[in-house]
């Protein structure tokens, strides 16, 4: 809490060490509150009002005190425990406990609206919750038209596979229910059918959160272990089964994620078939899912073999960017768009990087939209070769994260490269390098690839400064044993760029 605010509004009170206790600026319902959009902050006044929800008078003065302050509560002075407490019970003293107690249930009241809320939208659910009151009351024919709904309904509603195989599980089992409950002797499809929903569910979560373990144990080197996976795989490999699209896809990333490296290419490739011919019926939450996988792959292989993925990591993002599956509460996020622009300009694709930059720049985040997009067309201006405009557009540009703080200074050592100004080369690695020591924000793979990119950039401009006072032919071993040096470093930040400018240098 920011006590200097308190001293401005209550300058006498400044010396009173308690004051801040008596806040409610940064409880747990102010915390939420804020978090909630116009829309939702009427509909929580609404639930409270409604005596169904809420018939607690003194719960619903403190709501109403409190939403005419939200949802940024820039007045600390009228957030005191004990003024709110007045409002409440004028006629009584304050009562801490009484006052938590107070809180404590507009707190849960508030849990149960995003509750009740959330379950509105998911009109499948209530639809099974209906079934089942309604069997319980005998009401057949009600039954039997609130059936018909949910199956209208469901061919109509664009669910993600996991909410839609629960959904027929439950409306399927619900519909057993009924046939046992009325005395069914025969054979009832909805148990089977309720079976194979389940059995979906069950696969398709498995896979997943295994995908999920392997794809952390490469990253951080964790030990997660799935458990009853080789007995699904198993039965995924019958061919006499047919299997959903979205099931076929993740024992796809999960044999390409598991499976000895030789085979990995395999996998990998047929991965991208399948997402093709399926991932038009999924939703963007499964968009971004599977594809993050295909991204991932095809990043990790740009970072080891340089080029030969760049044109199909590009076509992944411009399907994700299209799709909208990569945006982010309706925005495009910095990293993803400097990463597209990136690919492009190692393409060559100068005027459609150029087009990019221009329309997307307002669909990324308000707050770094400026920043970012200058970033953006410094490299693009430093790639086509107009080192003074790009040097202009950095400046002033101040970074805080530090991928973008390093990709300034990358724009920055190349274009220093490229000038032959050595002083501020070598000053610039030097920065580099400390800065990487000493930072803890940087993540370990780009702390190494960085680190790598600086050390080999330092080689290849002593060899470049040594041509005309040195020998040929010690030139052009000091440019093969750099090269060899590279080829077998496994993590190397523009590597592409490395081996362009060191290949210009053999003879």
């Amino acid at each position: 809490m920011l006590i200097f605010v308190e001293h401005n509004i209550y300058p006498t009170l400044s010396s009173h060490k308690a004051l801040p206790l008596y806040l409610m600026q940064d409880s747990k319902i102010i915390e939420l509150l804020k978090e909630l959009d116009s829309r939702m902050l009427t509909r929580f006044k609404e639930y409270t009002l409604s005596p169904y929800f809420n018939k607690h008078e003194a719960t619903t003065k403190l709501c109403l005190y409190l939403l005419k302050h939200a949802p940024d509560f820039t007045q600390p002075e009228k957030l005191s425990k004990d003024r709110i407490y007045k409002r409440i019970f004028p006629k009584e003293d304050f009562d801490n406990k009484k006052f938590h107690r107070l809180t404590s249930q507009l707190l849960l009241l508030l849990h149960n609206f995003l509750i009740d809320d959330a379950l509105q939208l998911k009109e499948n659910k209530r639809m099974v919750i209906l079934l089942e009151e309604l069997r319980q009351y005998k009401l057949e024919k009600h039954y039997r038209s609130t059936e018909k709904k949910y199956k209208l309904k469901l061919a109509k509603e664009h669910l993600n596979h996991h909410s839609y195989y629960e959904s027929q599980y439950k409306f399927y089992k619900e519909l057993d229910y009924l046939f046992v409950e009325q005395g069914g002797r025969s054979y009832n499809e909805n148990l089977q059918l309720a079976n194979d929903s389940l059995d979906n569910l069950f696969i398709l979560e498995k896979l997943k959160m295994a995908c999920d373990m392997a794809s952390r144990n490469k990253v951080i080197q964790a030990h997660y272990q799935w458990s009853i996976m080789k007995g699904i795989e198993e039965h995924l490999q019958d061919e006499s089964k047919e299997f959903d699209s979205i099931i076929q896809i993740y024992h796809t990333i999960f044999r390409m994620l598991t499976e000895a490296p030789e085979t990995t290419e395999k996998q990998y490739r047929m991965l991208l078939e399948l997402l093709k011919k399926y991932a038009s019926q999924f939703t963007k939450e499964e968009i971004l899912g599977t594809y993050g996988y295909a991204l991932n792959y095809a990043i990790v292989k740009i970072n080891q073999q340089g080029s030969t993925y760049l044109e199909e990591t590009l076509e992944i993002y411009l399907y994700l960017v299209e799709s909208e599956a990569i945006f982010v509460g309706g925005f495009l996020m910095p990293q993803e768009y400097k990463n597209i622009v990136t690919l492009a300009v190692r393409l060559k694709k100068y005027t459609w990087a150029e087009q990019f930059i221009e329309e997307y720049k307002a669909k990324l985040p308000v707050d770094v939209q400026n920043n970012i997009y200058k970033y953006n067309l410094a490299s693009l201006q430093h790639s086509q070769g107009d080192h003074n405009k790009a040097l202009e557009t950095l400046h002033n540009v101040d970074f805080i994260n530090p991928t973008y703080y390093l990709g300034t200074k990358i724009i920055q050592l190349k274009i220093y490269y490229e000038r032959e100004e050595g002083e501020a080369f070598y000053a610039l690695i030097d920065a580099c390098q400390s800065y990487l020591r000493r930072s803890k924000q940087v993540a370990d793979y780009q702390k190494k690839s960085t680190a790598n990119l600086m050390k080999f950039s330092k080689k290849l401009f002593k060899i470049k400064e040594e041509i005309g006072y040195t020998k040929r032919h010690i030139i052009q071993e000091a440019v093969e044993k750099l090269e060899q040096e590279i080829e077998v470093c496994s993590s190397v930040a523009n590597r592409d760029w490395l081996t362009t400018n060191l290949s210009r240098l053999a003879f």
